[in-house]
């Protein structure tokens, strides 16, 4: 009897961990699958833009990986664009309120660029509207890096692709806007 429950909790933890495993596997598959192509309308009022395409990036300042490398690679992409065309909007996850270092941070990436950091409640509405899962602990800040494109249509904007951070083509963003311009 002793043995069969032994068993149990052996066979348990095993199933745990290939349900894990899979759900892991589902999980970088799905990065992998982006850029996404989408129609859904995007309202709130931080993300002004006159332009015929807004890219929306969520980062930290105090990022030393992926947020700075993203910003970069969105500076030389802008130096090949029309500025009116395009503009950038970096969304500061962690400093809440704080428009002034959010805009200088951006801009240090490029003049262009504009940063902004929501209040907490507005960062929990985008968030909802974006389909993110944000920890805005400044001890831990984290985040999926993802790269939102969004068209201007009429005044509306349009979800129109979605990219992963860490795997854009500056060479493919290019070729979605001037396919669209």
């Amino acid at each position: 009897m002793q043995k069969q429950r032994i068993q149990k909790k052996i066979i348990k933890k095993q199933l745990l961990g290939v349900f894990l495993i899979v759900v892991l596997v589902i999980f970088m598959l799905s990065l992998s699958w982006l850029p996404i192509t989408s129609n859904r309308i995007i309202e709130h009022s931080l993300l002004k833009s006159e332009a015929p395409y807004t890219f929306i990036f969520f980062g930290f300042s105090t990022c030393h990986s992926v947020c700075p490398m993203t910003l970069n690679r969105l500076s030389t992409m802008s130096d090949n664009v029309l500025n009116h065309e395009v503009k950038v909007i970096y969304i500061e996850i962690v400093k809440h309120g704080n428009n002034d270092a959010a805009n200088q941070y951006a801009q240090s990436f490029h003049k262009e660029f504009l940063g902004i950091a929501p209040e907490k409640n507005q960062l929990k509405a985008l968030e909802k509207i974006f389909g993110l899962s944000i920890n805005s602990n400044p001890d831990n800040p984290s985040h999926l890096g993802k790269l939102y494109l969004l068209k201007n249509n009429n005044g509306q904007k349009i979800l129109f692709k979605t990219y992963n951070a860490l795997k854009f083509s500056i060479n493919r963003l290019l070729q979605d806007i001037e396919s669209r311009l």
